[in-house]
């Protein structure tokens, strides 16, 4: 993916964050429709410091935007989470990167308010190509 489509992308996951006192915020929101979304991803994060988990995902999330734009530290950045979401480290299985995309779409829809079929697709793009690494990984 080119900069300039990374750069919308990216746009777009800062309005998501932007906090709106009306309703939770963009990472809480992710978390719940993630962890409910199957109970084996809720098992794994039966023990996790979800504050600190929050900050490693808005951390990660910003990685694979730049991963997606070319970027050798986000390549590095998406070689090492891969390597710690394997068989031999977390254990994430490959489906639940697919429920993950749909959980964190899902709340992309819901907050940012300039989201749209064309910017839907920007983010499946963008983020499919990380995802694909960390599947081959497994």
């Amino acid at each position: 993916m080119d900069a300039a489509r990374a750069e919308i992308v990216e746009q777009s996951l800062m309005r998501c964050l932007k906090h709106d006192a009306a309703r939770k915020e963009f990472m809480d929101a992710f978390y719940d429709e993630f962890l409910a979304s199957d109970p084996r991803i809720r098992a794994k994060f039966v023990k996790t410091h979800m504050h600190r988990q929050k900050e490693m995902l808005r951390a990660g999330l910003v990685r694979l935007i730049m991963f997606a734009s070319g970027s050798a530290s986000g390549r590095a950045t998406v070689d090492d989470l891969a390597k710690l979401h394997s068989r031999n480290y977390f254990n994430i299985e490959p489906d639940m990167y697919d429920q993950w995309l749909r959980s964190l779409l899902t709340c992309v829809r819901q907050y940012d308010r300039q989201f749209d079929s064309a910017l839907e697709k920007l983010w499946i793009e963008l983020f499919t190509e990380g995802i694909a690494v960390m599947k081959k990984a497994y």
